[in-house]
């Protein structure tokens, strides 16, 4: 008996072949914190991600600092962000001081250039457009060190416990948990926001593409 397979429509077949594509670090534009390039205040009305698609491995020399983080610990600041990378590409996100606005910090690459470095805003400005001043970021064994000139004014180093130690000049100093719950700063993320980039999450979803890609073919 000849058994009937459901047919997918062609224009479905590509759509799944645009999403299945992957992209490189290179592909993915630079993350601000500004709404549109010509937009005449700073600050993000949602959190957003920036490397959900980026498909390239770590750089052999970078930490993996990826995830959520927060510190709600005992006597914490109640800080959150999120920690996004992808080939020497480190992206940090979250909240600004006022609350109100989100922030998107994203270097392009780790490699001490300009042109790898932030160009972005000061958050604790928003929603004024305080340029911050190009900073750069290295690897340094298992941190991650913001240097404006030859300071480093932020650095972010993972412990053996899976802790992650921020320092600030401005905030001082934080010891960081990493959130597994698929949340976004401890808090359900907003509608239309996505949630923890896990590892297997990742790996599901292209999972699924890839199978509906195959029926495409068949």
């Amino acid at each position: 008996m000849t058994q009937n397979r459901p047919t997918l429509s062609f224009a479905y077949c590509l759509l799944t072949a645009a999403v299945v594509r992957a992209l490189s670090s290179a592909e993915i534009p630079r993350g601000s914190s500004k709404t549109s390039p010509d937009a005449p205040s700073c600050g993000l009305p949602a959190h957003v991600l920036t490397l959900g698609e980026c498909t390239d491995p770590l750089a052999s020399n970078a930490p993996d600092h990826r995830g959520n983080w927060t510190d709600v610990g005992a006597g914490g600041s109640g800080h959150w962000e999120v920690i996004e990378q992808c080939a020497d590409r480190y992206t940090v996100s979250g909240p600004a001081s006022a609350g109100y606005y989100y922030y998107i910090h994203d270097f392009l690459a780790a490699n001490g250039t300009a042109e790898g470095g932030v160009l972005d805003y000061n958050a604790a400005a928003f929603p004024e457009c305080e340029d911050l001043p190009r900073p750069v970021r290295v690897f340094v064994g298992r941190c991650m060190n913001m240097m404006v000139g030859p300071m480093a004014v932020a650095t972010r180093c993972l412990q053996d416990d899976g802790s992650l130690i921020f320092t600030n000049l401005m905030l001082g100093n934080m010891t960081l948990t990493r959130v597994d719950d698929g949340t976004v700063g401890g808090a359900k993320p907003q509608p239309g926001e996505q949630g923890n980039q896990g590892e297997s999450d990742a790996f599901s979803l292209a999972l699924e593409w890839r199978i509906s890609w195959i029926l495409c073919l068949l």
